[in-house]
């Protein structure tokens, strides 16, 4: 029983890193100030497996992780303390984002037109840009229907859908911007409810109607989505 509190407490913990991570690499922010959502893994600071503590975890993308565990880590300069130091850096640039935590989106100042309707702040779409836009939405259809489809999502899907959006959103107002957001964190919810209860990580003393009820009120949700979706972007494609 022990086995299982801990596992559902390191289960927890990675949850908290991806999404203070947001899927950002620390070393390519330290290092070339790349903001962009990567594909990647959680990496233990001191290399020690054994210590899951919540800052002894940091994301990394996928090169940067096999270069971290291997043996010539500190012949690439990448030692504890300047992961640490990265990760702090990454962490104070994502605090500072205003209006959306996706970093390469600048939001505008609103315009008075059709103020609260969904896009509004976005100018109709040109071919070149619409072609851009689309990407993001059908990223977006592509992650609401594996969540639909399998009541779950994976740290694979999390990521990918991370990377998908990242680069086209400064092309979309900050409405559809933290649309997609709160898109991800729905996820990143139904990715830890789903696995607790399908691991039988509850504890005794923990709610286990209280798990079940938040993994169903997710599902639900993400299966409004498919509506919801065209709503928010119906504005944003429409061809000027």
């Amino acid at each position: 029983m022990e086995y299982k509190r801990r596992k559902a407490t390191v289960m927890k913990t990675e949850t908290d890193v991806l999404a203070r991570s947001r899927h950002r690499c620390a070393l390519c922010f330290g290092l070339y100030r790349d903001p962009a959502g990567k594909q990647g893994q959680i990496a233990h600071v001191d290399h020690n497996r054994a210590n899951a503590a919540y800052e002894n975890l940091v994301f990394l993308c996928l090169p940067h992780h096999d270069q971290y565990d291997s043996s010539t880590s500190q012949s690439k300069n990448f030692g504890p303390g300047e992961v640490r130091r990265y990760r702090t850096e990454l962490d104070k640039y994502l605090k500072q984002e205003k209006v959306t935590p996706w970093p390469d989106f600048a939001p505008r100042e609103p315009v008075a037109r059709g103020a609260g309707s969904p896009g509004a702040l976005v100018e109709p779409s040109r071919p070149d840009v619409y072609d851009r836009r689309i990407v993001v939405y059908r990223a977006l259809r592509s992650f609401v229907l594996a969540a639909v489809r399998n009541a779950t999502v994976s740290l694979a899907d999390l990521g990918q859908f991370a990377e998908a959006t990242d680069e086209a959103l400064f092309v979309l107002g900050p409405e559809v911007s933290e649309y997609l957001w709160q898109v991800y964190r729905k996820g990143v919810r139904l990715h830890y409810t789903s696995g607790r209860i399908r691991d039988e990580r509850l504890s005794p003393r923990e709610d286990h109607s209280a798990v079940i009820e938040e993994n169903t009120d997710v599902l639900n949700w993400f299966s409004q989505q498919l509506e919801a979706s065209r709503v928010v972007f119906a504005s944003v494609l429409r061809l000027g």
